[in-house]
């Protein structure tokens, strides 16, 4: 028997870095605030995105589907409306 082990040669690397993009508290949810790119280059499958960040980033910013780096806003940016205390 043969067991073959691949090893991760590297983690994804992201396209046109920084990412920058001005948003406004009227900033439509659902509407689409940035597209990402990342390669990874020995990947044998689909590239996974997520979004992690400290609070409330991950409450206020979601992706379209996993697989994509399509950024989108899913909560409301008015700050009356933010829940600040942690």
């Amino acid at each position: 028997m043969l067991i073959n082990i691949e090893r991760d040669q590297g983690p994804p690397v992201f396209q046109n870095l920084p990412y920058e993009t001005t948003i406004t508290h009227d900033h439509t949810v659902g509407s689409l605030v940035k597209t990402t790119t990342a390669v990874d280059n020995d990947l044998q499958g689909e590239l996974v995105y997520e979004i992690i960040g400290d609070i409330p980033a991950p409450s206020l910013f979601g992706l379209k589907d996993k697989n994509s780096g399509r950024i989108s806003l899913t909560n409301n940016l008015r700050l009356d409306s933010l829940d600040t205390e942690r």
